[in-house]
């Protein structure tokens, strides 16, 4: 059995353990907690897959029970030889322009394509001329003596990245990166939210993204 359960369908952690209940058949007296949620998947008789969709919508969802969540499943596919957990981040879309940008990674948290790495996408920019100007500004106020706003970045922090549209073009971003961990980028997210509000983790062959030149 293959079950998606796309996150960012469900409006609250009730829809969440409803949707696991429905997908995986869980038994009538499954009540919607971690407990419950460890018992029901390490008595899990067939070979099951269970593939969690929008990582980023489960921390927004969750907010600090969602570690706790990952951890319930990482044990329970550790416990039972039945069932297998991975994690992925949904299609992001900007735009009309469809952005392939899908994070897949193991249960530990590492991406499964061997070459990849988690990156924190901060600021897009529409050419590469675009993403220098805009890394220059992020890192120029920090040496300034009379910024009125520091820069909370040092010019080592970030880096000028790059990812291949479907439509065969380079997309330029700057970002922080590489992280060999996805729990790693999204505490990284975590810090920068306040000034990015808008920033994501992108899971990228290494090779594409930090060769931007």
């Amino acid at each position: 059995m293959r079950f998606v359960l796309d996150v960012s369908a469900c409006e609250s952690v009730e829809d969440l353990h409803r949707a696991l209940a429905e997908g995986l058949r869980f038994p009538a007296w499954y009540s919607g907690n971690l407990d419950a949620l460890h018992d029901c998947l390490t008595d899990l008789h067939e070979p099951t897959e269970l593939i969690v969709r929008g990582t980023s919508a489960l921390d927004e969802l969750l907010g600090r029970r969602a570690n706790a969540f990952r951890r319930v499943l990482d044990d329970s596919a550790e416990e039972n030889p039945n069932l297998t957990v991975r994690f992925e981040e949904a299609v992001i879309r900007r735009g009309v322009a469809s952005v392939q940008v899908e994070v897949v990674s193991d249960r530990r948290g590492v991406p499964i394509h061997k070459g990849s790495a988690f990156y924190l996408r901060l600021a897009d920019a529409r050419t590469l001329k675009d993403a220098r100007n805009k890394l220059h500004a992020l890192t120029s106020d920090r040496s300034s003596k009379h910024a009125r706003h520091p820069s909370r970045y040092r010019a080592s922090e970030l880096r000028l990245l790059s990812e291949t549209l479907p439509n065969g073009r380079k997309h330029y971003f700057v970002g922080q990166g590489p992280f060999t961990r996805y729990r790693d980028a999204v505490n990284a997210l975590h810090k920068v939210r306040d000034r990015h509000t808008e920033a994501s983790v992108a899971c990228l062959p290494k090779m594409v993204a930090e060769n931007t030149f």
